[in-house]
């Protein structure tokens, strides 16, 4: 037997969290999506050379699973391969009610700004619980909060330069839920 699996079985916590998730076998929920915000926007840097979409792409890569994930701009796509560059505005509305007629109901929302119609977005919303993880860098958005209140959720402020810390974040919204090992409901993770 590894020192892994002694250290599993004797219920010590070691390794980082999302290899902790992994090591469980979490089961992912077939009602829950990604939507990422791939607007125009999302072409600025972080850093020199590297853009807000470069680090999402380097975070979304590693996710643990297959969660559906969604891309949103002017239009909104499921994605079966990469994640498209950054272009257009922020047609919010749109990927709430691509993501419904989908038959979506929980969404973690990653964007970095504000929808092109708020009133659109909030009447889309109804009806989708919506965790929103804003990534713009400077101050939130109030609209945000707003959408936060209307989908029973709520809106954290999150550095795309902490890759790590997203990942788990997004592992851990998308392995609410069951658990293949425990078998019981875990209830809300806040972000």
């Amino acid at each position: 037997m590894s020192t892994d699996e002694k250290e599993l079985q004797l219920g010590q916590v070691t390794g980082t969290l999302a290899e902790r998730l992994a090591a469980k076998r979490i089961i992912i929920s077939g009602e829950k999506c990604i939507l990422l915000d791939t607007s125009a926007s999302m072409s600025i840097d972080i850093e020199p050379g590297k853009t807000r979409m470069d680090a999402l792409r380097e975070i979304v890569k590693n996710i643990q699973g297959n969660a559906p994930i969604f891309a949103f701009s002017s239009g909104c796509v499921r994605l079966l391969g990469g994640i498209p560059n950054p272009m257009g505005g922020t047609a919010m509305h749109t990927a709430f009610e691509v993501v419904k007629q989908e038959g979506f109901r929980h969404v973690l929302l990653i964007t970095d700004g504000e929808p092109d119609s708020e009133a659109h977005a909030l009447r889309a919303a109804q009806g989708l619980s919506i965790q929103i993880m804003y990534v713009g860098g400077a101050d939130k958005p109030e609209f945000l909060d707003k959408l936060a209140k209307v989908s029973g959720s709520y809106c954290t402020v999150d550095d795309l330069k902490e890759g790590k810390k997203l990942e788990t974040k997004i592992q851990l919204f998308l392995n609410k839920g069951k658990s293949e090992v425990s078998g019981e409901k875990k209830g809300p993770i806040c972000l």
